[in-house]
């Protein structure tokens, strides 16, 4: 077998494969006498058909069929032979496969990045460091009274934190751009139509009033596009985008930190399907900041149906029994207890994931190197599939996905440096780690039992224990950096707000548009989102998952702030 490989640009390899006819021949004569064996053809007996009759009729097909077993295995021995670290599966063209001939075929891939790891003393990271406060312990529990909030009908002008039952719509230049009916709306709270939580108050039911709106609009497309703009596609696919799914889309990068907050003020809707959804404000909605769209004057116009007024349960007795608080003369003390443990459990995550953020921004800066494309967009793609669920991926527009695909690429970064800090400290999966970490995702899902058979799959185990592995390394990194810590209030810990953020390091050109074009008109991966033979290739360097893995589909899934009633004694 002959091989000659030459680098392409960056981590792209190129290998020229051209294996000898005698060996191709001799595959394929071993491959139709397989087949000549068991073939039954009318007027021949069963494994009797003549050799020239099997190689007429299926002789293109199983030239085809050696053709892919002749890449796939020299193309593993090229591979062991030349110790190369190939992410992804290999774009192969055929060159030459006709008979007496040698096999040739081209092989374009990336391989893994080389790259010096900087002495992790000299890495100086920032953590946050955060009390629980009693008031911080009563802000809670106020969240958990506004969780069980009774709703009751008045006759009167709506009031703050009242919840009003609207029909209402948003002009542009007299064309209805967003309209919805029976939509609720609390007073004085967020909606995705910033202006209309401050519009209907003091209407009454059956009153009808006009507001003015600001509106993210596409822009018109260029009449004579630019044939040679990078970006031309992912911009032309964002112009799709609706209004409000444009003046939401920037704030869905927070949306997982937004989750995790329990003790934000937008929790007491938790529960309510009929929730608005959290964006920016006014001038601050970041959907006309990008290049797509402009900002638009409107008109909304809403008509009030009905007015609610909250109700919250008193902290007392039922409501104890309604938490499954044990009775005693302590109770009131065993339930603020019980919130706190809550929520330093809360607080452990925040950080850690604060920390991991601030890791990963402080190797951003000190390990420049390049990436594989194949890594960066497998990860895209990762996060736009769980985004999936929230919103339209295919109606990002193109800021978003800059964002997202600047993440990625940090991400990757981080994954491979932190596989390089375990290969050089020797760090291994911690089993008694795995366990825990298994038993604690379990414990967020209402039937925990068949959560942990599902976690305890093999695809899943892995994940747990390429995690565990990563949060090692990151426990590793900072018994070694110099750390400085940054005071932040307990609120700002759990939004992800601890740390100012640092500047982030823009993606190169060469990549960009070709990972936004992918991601703009799809969520599904090019090529293999888990790129074959990655596992096999990167050893000890594979980028570890940057998210805890999903149990199968037939575990259940958590729902609103199940993990917070569970440990307030309500499990399910």
């Amino acid at each position: 077998m002959r091989v000659s490989v030459e680098t392409t640009t960056g981590l792209g390899r190129k290998a020229t494969v051209a294996v000898p006819a005698e060996s191709f021949e001799a595959q394929l004569a071993e491959a139709l006498k397989k087949r000549a064996a068991t073939l039954k053809l009318p007027g021949f007996r069963p494994g009797k058909v003549p050799m020239k009759e099997v190689r007429r009729r299926f002789g293109s097909t199983a030239r085809a069929e050696v053709a892919q077993t002749m890449v796939n295995a020299s193309f593993a021995d090229m591979v062991a032979e030349r110790q190369l670290a190939v992410v992804g599966a290999p774009q192969v063209e055929v060159v030459n496969a006709e008979a007496g001939n040698d096999f040739e075929y081209i092989a374009t891939f990336e391989v893994l990045p080389t790259f010096e790891l900087q002495p992790l003393s000299t890495l100086r990271i920032r953590t946050p460091k955060v009390e629980i406060t009693e008031s911080d312990v009563d802000d809670t529990i106020e969240v958990l009274r506004r969780q069980r909030t009774n709703w009751e009908a008045v006759e009167r002008p709506a009031q703050k934190d009242d919840r009003v039952t609207v029909d209402f719509n948003v002009k542009v230049d007299g064309e209805v751009v967003l309209e919805a009916d029976e939509a609720t709306v609390v007073v004085g709270g967020i909606h995705r139509v910033a202006e209309l939580p401050a519009a209907v108050l003091g209407m009454a039911g059956g009153e009808t009033r006009t507001f003015p709106v600001a509106v993210a609009m596409p822009k018109q497309p260029d009449p004579t596009p630019d044939a040679d703009s990078d970006t031309e596609d992912a911009a032309v696919k964002a112009e799709e985008a609706s209004d409000d799914v444009a003046a939401d889309a920037d704030t869905v990068a927070d949306a997982e930190a937004a989750t995790e907050a329990t003790t934000a003020t937008a929790a007491s809707t938790a529960d309510d399907d009929t929730a608005p959804v959290p964006t920016t404000d006014g001038a601050e909605d970041a959907g006309w900041q990008d290049p797509a769209y402009t900002r638009r004057d409107g008109i909304g116009e809403v008509s009030v149906r009905g007015v609610e007024e909250p109700h919250l349960p008193p902290v007392d007795d039922s409501f104890f029994d309604l938490l499954g608080i044990d009775a005693g003369p302590d109770r009131r003390e065993q339930f603020r207890t019980q919130v706190r443990a809550q929520m330093q459990t809360e607080l452990d995550r925040a950080v850690k994931r604060c920390q991991r953020q601030e890791i990963a921004s402080v190797i951003d800066e000190t390990h420049a190197f390049d990436l594989p494309k194949a890594l960066v967009q497998a990860e895209l793609v990762g996060r736009l599939r769980r985004m999936n669920q929230a919103i339209d991926v295919k109606e990002l527009p193109a800021s978003a996905l800059e964002i997202m695909q600047t993440e990625s690429a940090e991400a990757v970064r981080l994954a491979l440096v932190l596989g390089e800090v375990a290969r050089v400290a020797n760090i291994s999966a911690d089993q008694e780690r795995i366990t825990a970490s298994i038993e604690a995702m379990a414990a967020e899902y209402e039937d925990p039992a068949t959560a942990m058979q599902a976690l305890y799959s093999q695809e899943n185990l892995e994940r747990v224990a390429n995690a565990v592995i990563e949060q090692q390394a990151i426990d590793h990194v900072l018994a070694q950096a110099e750390l400085t810590e940054v005071p932040a209030s307990y609120g700002e810990a759990i939004v992800g707000q601890a740390l100012p953020p640092r500047p982030k390091r823009q993606p190169a050109d060469e990549s960009q548009a070709e990972l936004q074009a992918d991601a703009a008109g799809q969520a599904e991966p090019v090529g293999d989102a888990e790129p074959a033979g990655q596992a096999e290739a990167a050893g000890d360097a594979e980028p570890a998952p940057s998210d805890t893995p999903d149990p199968a589909a037939e575990a259940p899934k958590p729902r609103g702030l199940a993990r917070f009633r569970r440990l307030l004694g309500r499990a399910k």
